[in-house]
């Protein structure tokens, strides 16, 4: 015992015990488990906390409660040792309460404590009782868990209980009158049943009891009582569940009375059981216990029982005669008991009851007969001794059943036959025809319809069902030894009957056991008396009917092989001497069975195995009495067999081997009788006669050659202009037929006969007439001849003669001239065929005679296999197949066995290549015969794909194994095969992949061959191929793609370079393969070969950039074109130069296609790098078209349009911005330029100064559209490459701006730079230095485009302050200044312009560069371009800006040269020159001061006429900048006077200008008359256009010219003077 549990261990298990009232069921066997091992290790213990837990809790859950009592009763049942009577007792009590307190409702939780009560009962017996038999004491009924304790106790506790039984009945008989309730009653009578039978039990096993002195007798009254309560009392005559307990006990009780009483009350007690089945539905219950009751009876030898019989076989046998469903277990038990209670009547009443049963099976009733069968064969197994006597009668009497027609009356009959032949009583007379019955069952089991019903019975006996009980019945009879006396030899009887040929397998098996044990025993019975047996047949009979069984060795389930063993089993019998020939071939033939099926075992080859054997045999007979008797046999057989044609056409093959063996005189009847008794409309009729014929011929060839030529003649034949022609108006097919059969006839006569007979005969009699007839054939073919037997026929015979030509060595050498000819015909019939139809053999025999037509001499030319190859592959591979789930919507007509044929026809298509391959075994000869079957692999039907493939395989594998692997001196064009077939190693169709696989595997070993690889690099080829094949064998899209990418590696490493160009020729058309997986294929594979062996792939790159873009165009899939733009990046990396030339040969503007190739190379950036770097060099070189002279070559470089367009490609993708960034200076500069370049005008229209000018010397021609084109993707990639750079404020800024759309027009474009500029100034300083010293040598280019554009974008950064911090100033000032006098005038105006926003943006460097551009601008002065007048303005303006704001210093030493300079425009024809002009003049009047005060008072005195003059100029413009300038210039005149009239009248003075011109005369003369000349001669020489300012002049020069004294006589002269000037 253990040590006590702890006060936790309290508390613990309390828990289990409360938490079992939870739902889930698995929680709750947990718990209990747990329960349970803790009461293994302290059971009293637990027992009495969970008897204390329930104690308390009397109304406690029924689960629960359960529960706690089934561990309870765990626990005792493993430690009921260790319980102490304490505390069994107090569990005892617990038990009790639980089970006699509780109400129904927890029925489970009473089970549990009655159950506990019993496992306690098996220690402490005495204790339990006392409670039970409490109440019963005391004359009270106990409760019924008490008494179903005791039942139980009494059950598993025999040896305790029974000792104590006469006790325990004494109490409780008295009582069991109180019992009133049924289900007190059934409690109490299944107790006394219990009781009983447990008695018995103990009695039976008295020797092992621990009290052998208790006996039935002990019991004897307390049964009398109990049967006297029950049977009279207690027993209902209706329907109770009540009286099925009662019965049972009865059963049990009757075995315990005296047999007195018995004996008194069995006339009661029989008629009222059995009445019972009236009452009860259930029937077991009542059997069992009436079979107990017969058995007491029996026993004791009972005369009742004798009066009972009649009514109770006709019970029982009613009973029987009810059809019993096997799906009902209780009915099937109750009908077993039945046959129990005749086995017990059957040992004292034997004869009564075969007197019951014989006549009860002579009614036509099948119902009744089965149920007497069913006793007869029960009784024949279980009392055998009983019925010895009764055993003729017994066969006697089950003849008149062998005639029902039921299939469930006919398998009892069998089961019966069988039982009776186990104990002898087929040895009497009629055994045999029990056997017979069998066999004829057997026989009409697998031949008949369906089974006559039997009422509404489930069970029904179908054919199948009675066939099989058969079968297996004669294997059993065949076992039995005393059975073989009885079936042999009277089983070969069935051999030769035609109704028993289905059950031949059957019986053939059974007579080669038969025949083998008695010829293992030295049975002298085997062998055959026929003396005494007329029945029994012929050896020659025999052989002939087995031979004809075996002929067709599939049918019958398979009988072929049971027939054969049969035929070495009886070898004896027929002939002794084939015993040993006979005992080494049929084992070899059965073997070829066994191996075989009807499939893999053509039929024509089996009889030929046969025929062989048969030919042996007669070889080793050598009898000639006994070989004609086999004629005659065969013969007969012949005539038996008219509605089996197969065998029939085997019996004439048999017969023609056995004239051939036999000297047979009459040679020529036989073969008219073969000929006149065959079905010509019998294919195989048809063929076997020929055979047979060409058997004859090989001794008896003049003899069969005349017979042939007398048939020919005979009135069927005689229409006909030769034996094989046929008349167009002969409708007689029969006729047809028989011509046919002649037909094949010569054709198996030139086969079989001596060569040195025949040959002669072929040319001088067959051949011609078989041409004839196959001209005469097409010409009936295309007149829609119906019948192609006729057809058939003749190709078979020309296939037979040519396989006999081939034989024979004299023809070997011997050129037949009639091949071609042959050939032709066979072509045609091929292609008269219906195409994609196989209803006729004719393509398979048509190719197979052109197979051994093409082995003969001469050989044939290249043209015409060609011709052959090509009409056979498109005849045999555009079949729609046999299967509608290839054909989709195609509809075959495909006869029975369609599929057979096309297999055959396909073989002989491969043979036929075979043979035309082995007449050229080279790679010549091999491409050849590919070049007909490549077309196929890549068909859109699976089948013809299929097909293809499959071809290529075997052509592939019969060259490797005719090849000299030792010796391989050319390789095979391997790249262009393997390029076909690696798309379709991931084909949707799975053989389809593996042959693929394999034809690559075949070219991979030839390539080793021609390489000499060494052994370990082939193994390794091996062993990585065999896990390829592995992965293409897999469904799974993943590990299908990993094996495409290792066959990829493969390929890619070992084949050479010669084949590789084909190769990716061949996968760039399968691309575009039909399926997805394949094209997937193709793509991956190219990819890798490309990664792999692209570096020698230089001089095709131009050719697969061709192919390939054309075949993206048609690429449907995402996958393979991102695939092949993969490829195609990798072949640019690995040749860039040559790729990015090719590319941009593709014209602009560019197609999807090309767009994706340059996208795709951009996606790399090391690579978007190199390529954008490619396309620079091209667009520095480029030259726009209206510039080029002469038409571009192929070799020059490309369009610019097409590199521009190329280059926004590249840019446009997102992945090209690390490229971008990087070249970003130089992409700029290049787009810059070539946006210079392409701009279509060389200066914009509003440069041009004179209307005259811009309509001759520099009008531009109209824009074309391609230059138009080349402008706007110039733009647009500028803008994309700018967006690229992350440079959107530029972009989106000169949008805003409408600046792109000026760079488009040529009078705005400078604009649109300087607008570019600007923006590219204040956004993107970190780049400009880059792109600044790009753009600089631009400038000194001979392309003004380029120079413009340049300068214009120069220009416009002088305005911006930053370039001073980036150090730009110096490079721009100078480029600016270094083109102003060698370019044309718009470069010259844009660098003036820039020049002239210096003073703008870098204000603070105009000092340093003030004399370069001082002396710049006043060389331009001084040039006098007076045309000019844009540069004029240019230059005018920018002389204002900077003599604004330089000091006077810095003026100074240009001072006098600017203001010479500058007095040439200030009679300009342009307003804005003149204005300009004199604002400049007017500028440098801060250098009036210091030295040059003296040379500028000059220049001012010089000018002051135009300043004068211009005063009254029409334009406001130049008005306002002479009286600006003359304020300006005053002061340093050196006349205050002077100074102050200018000032005056430009303060708004109200001088009109005459009076002003007056005054100032005046003043003029007064202050400077020295001076008043030169004023004059400038007035003179004044030549403006304007005829006022000329009037102006002409007033001025008079008053400079008078000098009155008196002011009214000046002011009488300066009236005239304005008269005269308003005159002009």
């Amino acid at each position: 015992m253990s040590q006590a549990p702890s006060r936790k261990m309290d508390s613990f298990l309390l828990a289990l015990l409360k938490r079992l009232v939870d739902d889930d069921d698995s929680t709750r066997q947990e718990i209990s488990q747990t329960i349970y091992r803790l009461g293994h290790h302290w059971p009293e213990y637990v027992l009495l906390t969970c008897r204390h837990y329930l104690w308390q809790r009397v109304w406690l859950p029924d689960i629960q409660s359960t529960i706690i009592l089934n561990s309870m009763e765990m626990i005792i049942k493993d430690n009921l040792s260790l319980i102490r009577q304490p505390v069994a007792e107090s569990l005892i009590t617990l038990a009790s309460l639980r089970m006699t307190t509780l109400i129904e409702e927890h029925r489970q939780s009473q089970e549990a404590a009655c159950n506990l009560m019993v496992a306690i009962g098996l220690r402490f017996l005495q204790e339990v009782l006392s409670v039970t038999l409490e109440d019963m004491k005391k004359g009270f009924p106990s409760h019924v868990y008490m008494v179903k304790a005791l039942i139980r106790l009494s059950t598993v506790n025999i040896h305790g209980m029974v000792p104590l039984m006469e006790h325990i009945l004494g109490i409780m008989i008295p009582v069991l009158m109180e019992v009133t309730s049924d289900y007190n009653q059934s409690v109490s009578a299944a107790a006394l049943g219990a009781f009983s039978k447990n008695i018995l039990i103990y009695v039976d096993t008295v020797a092992k009891c621990p009290q052998p002195t208790v006996t039935k007798e002990s019991f004897t009254s307390h049964m009398n009582t109990a049967y006297d309560l029950f049977f009279n009392k207690w027993l209902e005559k209706e329907e109770s569940p009540l009286n099925i307990t009662i019965i049972e006990a009865l059963g049990y009780i009757t075995s315990l009375m005296p047999k007195d009483s018995l004996e008194v009350e069995l006339p009661r007690l029989i008629p009222e059981i059995l009445a019972l089945y009236e009452v009860q539905s259930e029937h077991f219950a009542i059997t069992q216990s009436l079979c107990h009751i017969v058995t007491t009876a029996t026993d004791m030898g009972s005369q009742s029982l004798r009066t009972q019989m009649e009514g109770l076989l006709n019970n029982l046998h009613e009973q029987l005669c009810v059809l019993v469903n096997s799906n009902d277990q209780l009915a099937a038990e109750n009908h077993n008991q039945i046959l129990g209670c005749f086995t017990v009547l059957a040992q004292d009443h034997a004869n009564s009851l075969m007197e019951f049963l014989l006549p009860q099976l002579e009614p036509n009733n099948p119902q009744t007969r089965l149920g007497t069968l069913s006793v007869l064969k029960h009784l024949i197994r279980a009392v055998p001794s009983q019925l010895e006597r009764r055993k003729a009668q017994i066969v006697a009497g089950l003849k008149p059943t062998l005639l029902d027609n039921s299939n469930n009356v006919k398998k009892l009959i069998v089961e019966t036959i069988g039982a009776m032949a186990h104990e002898g009583y087929l040895d009497l007379e009629g055994g045999k025809i029990m056997v017979e019955f069998i066999m004829q069952q057997y026989v009409l089991s697998t031949d008949s319809g369906n089974p006559i019903p039997l009422g509404d019975d489930v069970n029904q006996v179908t054919h199948k069902d009675l066939s099989a009980i058969c079968e297996v019945m004669m294997s059993a009879l065949t076992a039995l030894d005393h059975m073989e006396d009885v079936l042999w030899p009277f089983l070969l009887h069935f051999m030769t009957l035609p109704q028993y040929t289905k059950g031949l397998t059957m019986v053939s098996k059974c007579l080669t056991q038969l025949a083998k044990k008695k010829l293992q025993a030295g049975d002298e019975k085997y062998f055959l008396i026929y003396k005494e047996n007329a029945n029994l047949p012929k050896p020659q009979a025999l052989l002939t009917r087995l031979l004809i069984i075996a002929c067709c060795p599939y049918e019958g389930e398979g009988r072929g092989s049971a027939v054969l063993r049969l035929l070495q089993a009886v070898s004896l019998n027929i002939h002794a001497a084939i015993v040993r020939l006979w005992e080494e071939e049929i084992p070899l033939l059965v073997n070829d069975l066994v191996e075989s099926s009807g499939k893999t075992l053509p039929q024509h080859e089996w009889e030929e195995k046969l025929i062989l054997l048969l030919a042996q045999t007669l070889r080793i007979i050598d009898d000639e009495r006994w070989t004609c008797q086999l004629s005659e046999e065969i013969n007969q057989q012949i005539i038996s067999s008219h509605s089996y044609p197969q065998q029939k056409g085997f019996l004439y093959k048999c017969l023609g081997m056995v004239l051939h063996h036999s000297d047979i005189k009459d040679i020529k009847k036989e073969i008219q009788q073969m000929l006149q008794s065959a079905q010509h409309k019998e294919a195989v009729e048809r063929e076997g006669v020929a055979v047979g014929i060409g058997f004859c011929s090989i001794t008896n060839f003049e003899a069969t050659f005349s017979s042939l030529v007398d048939y020919s003649n005979l009135n069927l034949l005689k229409k006909t202009r030769s034996f094989l022609h046929v008349l167009k108006d002969e409708s007689d097919l029969e006729v047809d037929n028989a011509k046919s059969t002649l037909a094949l006839c010569y054709g198996y006569l030139a086969l079989n006969a001596p060569p040195d007979l025949i040959l002669s005969r072929i040319e001088n009699h067959i051949l011609p007439v078989l041409s004839d007839q196959l001209s005469q054939l097409g010409q009936m073919e295309k007149e829609e001849f119906k019948d192609s037997t006729l057809t058939m026929s003749l190709i078979k015979t020309v296939t037979l003669i040519a396989r006999a030509m081939l034989s024979s060595t004299q023809t070997l050498l011997l050129n037949f001239t009639r091949k071609r000819e042959l050939l032709k015909y066979m072509q045609q019939l091929i292609k008269a065929e219906p195409s994609g139809l196989l209803q006729t053999p004719i393509r398979q025999l048509a190719m197979n005679a052109c197979l051994h037509l093409v082995q003969l001499n001469p050989r044939s030319n290249e043209a015409d296999n060609c011709q052959l190859i090509k009409s056979c592959l498109s005849s045999i591979f555009s079949l729609v197949p046999v299967d509608p789930s290839q054909g989709q919507e195609e509809t075959p007509v495909n006869p029975e066995g369609g599929e057979t044929l096309y297999t055959e026809s396909m073989t002989t298509l491969h043979c036929l290549l075979k043979h035309i391959l082995l007449q050229n075994l080279s790679p010549e000869g091999l491409k050849s015969i590919y070049e007909h079957v490549e077309k196929w692999i890549t068909s859109p039907r699976d089948y013809e794909r299929e097909r293809a493939v499959d071809t290529t395989s075997e052509l592939l594998k019969f060259y490797w194994q005719e090849l000299d692997v030792e010796n391989v001196m050319a390789p095979i064009n391997s790249g262009a095969v393997v390029g076909r077939l690696l798309p379709r190693c991931a084909d949707p169709v799975l053989p389809i992949r593996q042959r693929a696989l394999d034809s690559l595997h075949i070219l991979l070993k030839v390539q080793a061959c021609y390489e000499h690889l060494n052994p370990d690099e082939q193994n390794e080829q091996e062993e990585t191929l065999k896990r390829i094949g592995q992965r293409l064998a897999n469904t799974d899209s993943s590990v299908l793609f990993q094996g495409c990418t290792d066959l990829a590696k493969l390929i890619s490493k070992h084949l050479p370079h010669d084949q590789l160009s084909n190769l990716l020729f061949m996968l760039f058309e399968g691309l575009v393969d039909h399926h997805p997986s394949c094209s997937n294929t193709a793509a991956v594979i190219m990819k890798a070969v490309v990664k792999r062996r692209g570096p020698e792939l230089e001089d095709q790159v131009s050719e697969t950039l061709k192919v390939l873009h054309l075949q993206m165009q048609a690429i449907t899939q995402k996958e393979v074109t991102l695939t092949v733009l993969e490829t195609i990046t990798l072949l640019t990396s690995q040749h860039l130069p040559t790729t990015v030339r090719c590319l941009l040969r593709f014209p602009a503007p560019l197609d999807q296609c090309t767009s994706a190739i340059w996208r795709s190379i951009a996606m790399k950036p090391q690579l978007a790098t190199s390529a954008l770097k490619q396309l620079m060099q091209y667009m520095n070189k480029s030259v726009p078209s209206n510039e080029r002279s002469h038409p571009v070559r192929a070799d020059e470089s490309p369009d610019p349009l097409t590199v521009i367009c190329a280059l926004y490609e590249v840019v446009s993708e997102p992945e090209s911005a690390e490229a971008v960034n990087t070249l970003y200076s130089d992409l700029f500069s290049a787009l810059l330029i070539h946006l210079g370049s392409c701009i279509y005008a060389n200066l914009p229209y509003d440069f041009i100064p004179h209307c005259e000018l811009r309509q001759t010397e520099h009008q531009s021609p109209t824009p074309t559209c391609k230059s138009r084109a080349l402008c706007l993707c110039s733009v647009k990639t500028l803008r994309t490459m700018l967006n690229r750079a992350q440079n959107e404020v530029v972009v989106n800024f000169i949008q805003e701006k409408g600046g792109w759309d000026l760079m488009l027009d040529p009078d705005t474009y400078h604009e649109g730079i300087a607008l570019l500029a600007r923006t590219m100034g204040f956004s993107n300083e970190r780049q400009l230095i880059g792109i600044v010293v790009d753009l600089a040598p631009v400038l000194l280019t001979s392309q003004e485009g380029q120079r413009a554009t340049v300068a214009a974008f120069f220009a416009e950064l002088l305005t911006c302050s930053f370039i001073s911090h980036v150090r730009l100033t110096n490079i721009l000032v100078n480029s600016l200044l270094s083109c102003l006098f060698h370019s044309t005038m718009a470069v010259r105006l844009l660098c003036v312009r820039g020049l002239g926003n210096i003073p703008i943006g870098v204000p603070r460097v105009m000092e340093r560069y003030s004399s370069d551009l001082l002396a710049a601008m006043t060389a331009i002065l001084e040039s006098k371009e007076y045309h000019e007048e844009h540069l004029m303005i240019e230059v005018t303006s920018t002389l204002s800006k900077l003599l604004d704001q330089l000091s006077v210093n810095a003026v100074g030493p240009f001072c006098i040269d600017i203001a010479k300079g500058i007095r040439h425009f200030f009679e300009a024809k342009s307003i804005q020159i003149r204005a300009a002009a004199f604002t400049v003049f007017g500028t440098l009047a801060k250098c009036g001061h210091g030295h040059s005060r003296v040379s500028f008072m000059e220049e001012i005195h010089l000018s002051l006429v135009s300043l004068l003059l211009h005063l009254n100029d029409k334009s406001e413009e130049v008005h306002g900048a002479c009286l600006l300038t003359l304020c300006s210039v005053a002061p340093y005149m050196g006349s205050q006077r002077v100074c102050a009239i200018i000032q005056e009248q430009s303060r708004g003075g109200s001088l009109k200008y005459e009076e002003f011109l007056n005054i100032l005369s005046l003043q003029l003369i007064k202050d400077f008359p020295r001076r008043i000349d030169t004023y004059i001669k400038c007035c003179m020489s004044f030549r403006h256009m304007g005829p006022r300012l000329r009037g102006d002049a002409a007033f001025l020069s008079a008053v400079l010219s008078q000098s009155p004294e008196e002011p009214a006589q000046r002011s009488s002269w300066i009236e005239k003077l304005s008269c005269i000037r308003i005159q002009h």
